[in-house]
């Protein structure tokens, strides 16, 4: 008798949720429809998009900016390549630079030492230059 009792429970109580769940989505589906007739119209749409994916790529481009400094060569590696620059190079040498954008390897490059970007070095021959230094960061 109790396990009559307990399956006849667990039925109503089957039937109880499914009418829940069934009144959940039937709520859900009444409000989406009432928040799709109610959407703004095409041209605002856009401009709320617009102001949402500006208010992301602005933290993104700042934490960029922030954690660009990690990946450079630090202030330390630039004096160490400058010194062995200063101390290893002779007449005759090049510095490479590469990335062409790692401006500042121009500033360690000792005076008489020409410094040129790989886009130079595209099958052009440097009449009197004996050795090339390359001078690169991560990029």
């Amino acid at each position: 008798m109790p396990a009559s009792l307990l399956s006849r429970l667990l039925g109503q109580l089957g039937g109880l949720l499914g009418e829940q769940v069934r009144g959940w989505v039937s709520d859900l589906r009444a409000r989406l429809r009432l928040t799709w007739t109610s959407r703004p119209p095409a041209s605002r749409q856009g401009a709320i998009l617009l102001c949402a994916l500006l208010a992301l790529v602005g933290p993104a481009g700042l934490l960029a900016q922030a954690l660009l400094s990690a990946r450079l060569p630090s202030l330390l590696d630039w004096r160490a390549a400058a010194a062995l620059l200063a101390r290893e190079g002779r007449s005759g040498d090049a510095v490479v630079v590469a990335p062409a954008w790692l401006e500042r390897a121009r500033e360690l490059a000792p005076h008489g030492l020409p410094v040129v970007t790989p886009a130079h070095l595209e099958g052009e021959p440097f009449p009197g230059v004996r050795r090339l230094w390359l001078v690169g960061g991560r990029g």
